[in-house]
Formats: C-alpha cells, sequence, structure tokens
C-alpha cells in the first residue's frame, strides 16, 4: 500500500511540475554568433554531399528511347486510337539503341509513361487487396467497381489497376544474338510473399466485351506474376518508370542494340507517352540529378545567409553599450535600455559566471525592476529575505548593469561571478557611486505609465464592472512601482 501512494504521489507531483512549467527545460539563446555557426555548419555538409550526390546519378548510363509515335504507321497517325484498339493489324515495331558509354550489367529495362495519373482517386481504389491475397475465398469485392465481375462470375484480379495492365512486350538483340532478359526478383518481395496469394490464380480476367491491357496465364499464381505485382504498386506522379527486367551482360561503347516490340498498351486515347530506359545504376540507385541540386542548393543558401549575417554582425555590433548576459540558476528575465539605443536582455539562469550574448528587444516588467531596487534598499524584515540576497547568489540585476554602463571595469568583476566576496564588495562600491538605483526605478515607472496610458486608451465602456475593472489595473501598476517590499 505504501508503494502505491509513493507512486501516486509522485505522478501527482510529476503533474503539477508540469502544468506549473517547473520542469527542467532546454532554452538555448540564440545568439548571432550561433546562428552564424548553425548555418556555415549546414553550408559544410550539404555542398559536399550534394556534389558526391551529383557525382554518382552522373556515373549512371542511360538511353531513353520514346517510340509509341514511330511505332504506329505513317497512314494510322491520324487515327492512333482506332489503330491500336484494332486487333487485326499487326503491332510489331523495331528500334535502335546505340550506346554511347559503357554499360555495366545489371543492365536495369524500364518503360517509362508520361501524363498517366495511376493517382486517380477512383483508379487507386479499384482493387481488392484481400482478393489478391486470399483469391475467390473473398467475395466482397464492391471496391473493385466497376471492374468487379463479370457474366455473374467474379473476376481475379479484379479492379481497374489490374485491369489496365501494362501489355507492351521487349525483345533485344546485339550483332545478330538475342540479350537474354532476366525478368525474376523485379518485384519487392514483401509484396510477392505478404500481398499475392501463392494460391491465387487469375479466373475470368479480361473476358469482357471490353478488353484493358495485359492478360494473364491462368495457370500462373499471382505471387509469381511479377508484371501485375510491379503493375500493382501505383505512382504518385503523373510521368513514371515500371521495371521490366535486367540484361545480364555489359554493353559496350557503339554497340547497337535493336529492340523488336509489340506496340499494344493504348495511351494514345488520352495524350500518354511512352518510352523505352535502359539504364545501370550506383551505390545511390539510378540516375536522378534533384537530390544533388537540392542539397547544393540548401549548402550554398546557407553559407550565403551566414556570410550576410556575420557581415552584419560585424558592421552593427555595438561596443557602447553593454551586451546581454545569461547566468545560470534563476528562472527570470529583466530587460535594461542602455545608451538609449537598445534594450539589452538579461537571462537569470542561475548561479555561476556570466556569459556574454547579444541584445534582444522585448518588453519590460516593472515588478522585476523594483524587485532589483528593493534588493539594495530594503530591509531583511519587508523582504522576507535577506538584503543584497540576488548580488550575493550571483545574479545580476538592473542596478548593477546601469552602473557596469557608467563604470566599464565592472564588466571583468561580473564576468568572474560573485563566488568571491570581494567581488560583490567592489560591485557594491561601484553601485554607490552611480545613480543605477535611481534609474531603475525610473524606468519602472515608466513603464508602469506606458501600461495605463495604454489601458486609458481602451474604448469607453458604459459597463460598470469593466470601468472598475480598468481603474484597478491601473492602480495595480501605481502600487507595483511605489512598494517597498
Amino acid at each position: 500500500m505504501d508503494t502505491d501512494r509513493e507512486r501516486h504521489s509522485a505522478r501527482e507531483t510529476a503533474f503539477y511540475l508540469f502544468t506549473q512549467q517547473s520542469l527542467p527545460a532546454c532554452k538555448p539563446v540564440l545568439t548571432p554568433g550561433w546562428v552564424i555557426a548553425i548555418f556555415l555548419f549546414m553550408g559544410v555538409i550539404f555542398i559536399p554531399v550534394g556534389l558526391v550526390t551529383l557525382r554518382a546519378s552522373h556515373c549512371v548510363v542511360e538511353i531513353v528511347d520514346r517510340y509509341d509515335i514511330d511505332c504506329v504507321p505513317e497512314s494510322s497517325r491520324m487515327d492512333k486510337v482506332s489503330y491500336i484498339r484494332d486487333d487485326s493489324i499487326p503491332k510489331n515495331c523495331s528500334r535502335f539503341m546505340k550506346v554511347h558509354k559503357y554499360m555495366k550489367a545489371p543492365i536495369y529495362i524500364y518503360y517509362q509513361l508520361d501524363n498517366y495519373y495511376q493517382n486517380h482517386r477512383r483508379y487507386v481504389k479499384s482493387r481488392s487487396d484481400k482478393q489478391l491475397l486470399d483469391g475467390q475465398k473473398y467475395h466482397d469485392t464492391s471496391s473493385c467497381q466497376p471492374v468487379e465481375s463479370n457474366n455473374n462470375r467474379p473476376i481475379v484480379p479484379c479492379g481497374l489497376i489490374a485491369w489496365s495492365l501494362f501489355n507492351d512486350t521487349f525483345e533485344f538483340i546485339r550483332e545478330g544474338a538475342e540479350l537474354k532478359v532476366n525478368r525474376k526478383n523485379i518485384a519487392w518481395k514483401s509484396d510477392r510473399g505478404h500481398k499475392f496469394g501463392k494460391n491465387v490464380y487469375p479466373f475470368n480476367f479480361q473476358n469482357g466485351t471490353l478488353i484493358g491491357g495485359g492478360k494473364l496465364n491462368p495457370e500462373i499464381p499471382l505471387s509469381d506474376q511479377e508484371d501485375l505485382i510491379v503493375w500493382m504498386r501505383t505512382s504518385a506522379l503523373p510521368s513514371f518508370r515500371k521495371l521490366y527486367g535486367r540484361i545480364e551482360e555489359d554493353l559496350d561503347v557503339d554497340d547497337v542494340v535493336v529492340v523488336n516490340l509489340t506496340n499494344n498498351y493504348n495511351t494514345y486515347s488520352f495524350g500518354g507517352k511512352k518510352k523505352l530506359v535502359l539504364s545501370t545504376s550506383s551505390w545511390l540507385g539510378g540516375k536522378n540529378d534533384f537530390l544533388g541540386h537540392a542539397c547544393v542548393f540548401v549548402g550554398c543558401s546557407s553559407l550565403t545567409l551566414a556570410i550576410i549575417f556575420m557581415l552584419l554582425h560585424v558592421k552593427y555590433r555595438r561596443t557602447d553599450i553593454i551586451s546581454s548576459y545569461v547566468i545560470k540558476g534563476v528562472n527570470r528575465v529583466i530587460i535594461v535600455p542602455f545608451a538609449g539605443l537598445m534594450e539589452t536582455r538579461v537571462i537569470y539562469l542561475g548561479t555561476g559566471k556570466a556569459f556574454q550574448g547579444d541584445s534582444d528587444k522585448i518588453d519590460i516588467h516593472s515588478s522585476f525592476l523594483i524587485d532589483d531596487v528593493l534588493d539594495f534598499t530594503g530591509t531583511s524584515a519587508s523582504l522576507g529575505k535577506g538584503s543584497l540576497s540576488d548580488i550575493r547568489q550571483g545574479v545580476v540585476t538592473a542596478p548593477i548593469l546601469f552602473a557596469m554602463e557608467e563604470f566599464p571595469r565592472l564588466k571583468s568583476v561580473i564576468q568572474q561571478g560573485f563566488d568571491n566576496p570581494a567581488n560583490v564588495d567592489t560591485a557594491l562600491e561601484y553601485l554607490w557611486k552611480n545613480r543605477g538605483i535611481q534609474r531603475s526605478k525610473e524606468l519602472a515607472i515608466k513603464h508602469a505609465n506606458l501600461v495605463a496610458a495604454a489601458i486609458d486608451s481602451l474604448p469607453e465602456s458604459s459597463n460598470i464592472d469593466v470601468t472598475k475593472s480598468r481603474q484597478a489595473l491601473i492602480n495595480l501598476t501605481r502600487i507595483l512601482v511605489t512598494r517597498n517590499k
């Protein structure tokens, strides 16, 4: 029971610390030095990575041949759709691809389709993954509409994606000898093993009046129909490539590869394009300059910004005012203007040495300034704590900062920290010689008056409660700057 109570108490304590925002947290201060260093680091990293990526991409050898126009006879080019739909016309075509650079095996064969939107919502949804895995055992194929069944018999595989299977074929010949094309393992292993059933066979496929793309061998299970598996992994972009096979022989410079193909697939009805691609690969994959260009662009942009920020930082560095200081220990923020030029942020994060940073303009809390003044002018009885407790704990407050503005030598004392009592005495000695305390009071009154003026500028209201609330806020600002404890 005691253990349970302790756990419950620990959870309550953690929740309380979270809701009160008292949990330890990292609060980095992004000074100009840090920003410049970060941009320089990004430039140094991204530019070499981009150049290496571009080099890897340029090492890939590609041969691309568009054949959809040239493989239509001259007499049929005015009506390509009728030509491609006429099964009585032979669709055989020969293309010649010359090798301009040595291509090391394996050489990947891709077919590329342009202006083909496989990402269309109705097209993407027209499939049944459970049917692909379980076959006719799964009867709910409503998602496959409009290619769900034919003659009251289910279609396996159903859906528009399978129905539109790419069915152009390619044969490659070099110097009169056929180049063998390896068409095994062109699909993802995970797709073959887990998404397409080993005991599921095509059934009633492409038997309707409207024939789409290619047909499937009904004696081969879907898990071995790799053309289908590759096609069923739809593309997100309207221009895409899909793997057709691999040539396991090297191709030398000036080799001429004769491609005997059958131009069966209809891309003419929607203005699509068909291309045949032979490509090698590198450690980064196929040819793609985008990643390299993107890395180089980010790296150059980062270096440019770093140089600009560095020049601005050097040009507008202010040596006549006090920079901000970060002190470890107490969560507290105060802002003090110096030389009438800017406002300097001081973040109290606890005892320890001060770290010089850059100024940042934000609002001033008059209550904090009065607290700083009372630490020097109040008594232990009125404050509820020992006087001079802030400076003895290593906290640099507004009066000390004003004193440092008048006596720059005080800066070195602050940087040494206040662990040494002699440094505390030196700081107090400088403080009593200047108007630091009075200037802190004046600054607090100034910003209290600004708050009161902002409240007075609000639109008038006939609601008496609103009027009383506004007056109470104004009175509160006066109380804050006149309090003595």
